[in-house]
């Protein structure tokens, strides 16, 4: 009776190792059929490239004072999935003092607008057997945010991670233009309470090539809409060319 039970919690284990690494594939399999052209679907979904990590100077990385130290480092360095001209990646070094809930900010200059009617985003991530878990955080057109489980870091190499936009999200509206757009507003390290702290557990993490699957079907063209290429009024051009900042 004790083999049967310890051969049943071997299968069990097994299973439940195998569910976890097929919803992770499952998700980048998602993201790519995306992409594929469906040929009774008013959807014509192609990949963007949104950030290549080339100004990664220009990002910030915030680690609260009480939990731990975070610093940045623009890397000469790319992934071999990564097959744009860009030769640099995002460099992040994290240190715990303690065990915990622990979370480290990323943070572009400015929130990045991210183009109409996306429907999956998908970074580059360099993985270091840590069982962190990397979030998005994305605004919508009203000034509501949403996080975004991108998948977990417990894996060691390059490895492109991939997230849908859920259907809660909301960027419709029956005024045109009918789609608004995103802005992604900082990615998110999410500490695994069970990980050792101090600097021998430093947790390092690297960034590249950013990019979003985005449905480009339109009934009518921008252009015959007065529209700019995000779906915006001209009449506000000059206010969106200087920067969402000052929409705020």
């Amino acid at each position: 009776m004790k083999k049967i039970v310890s051969i049943f919690i071997a299968i069990t284990a097994v299973a439940l190792f195998g569910q976890q690494t097929t919803e992770e594939v499952e998700k980048i399999k998602v993201f790519d059929e995306l992409l594929i052209p469906k040929e009774y679907s008013k959807e014509d979904v192609q990949p963007t490239i949104i950030n290549s990590f080339d100004f990664a100077e220009e990002w910030a990385v915030l680690m609260p004072s009480d939990q731990g130290v975070a610093v940045k480092k623009k890397i000469t360095a790319k992934s071999k999935l990564d097959d744009s001209t860009s030769e640099y990646c995002l460099g992040v070094k994290c240190v715990a003092f303690s065990r915990g809930f622990n979370w480290v900010e990323i943070k572009p200059p400015s929130p990045i607008r991210l183009p109409q009617k996306t429907k999956a985003l998908s970074v580059l991530v360099m993985g270091r057997n840590f069982r962190h878990k990397l979030v998005a955080w994305v605004k919508d057109y009203w000034g509501r945010e949403y996080r975004i489980e991108m998948g977990s870091l417990n894996y060691k190499g390059w490895k492109r991670i991939s997230a849908l936009i859920p259907n809660y999200v909301k960027t419709y509206s029956r005024y045109v233009p009918e789609y608004r757009s995103l802005y992604l507003t900082k990615f998110v390290i999410e500490f695994d309470p069970g990980e050792s702290p101090g600097e021998e557990y430093a947790f390092y993490l690297y960034l590249d090539r950013f990019e979003v699957a985005r449905d480009v079907f339109q009934d009518v063209s921008y252009e015959d809409l007065l529209l700019d290429e995000y779906g915006h009024e001209l009449f506000d051009k000059e206010q969106w060319d200087k920067g969402i900042e000052e929409k705020k």
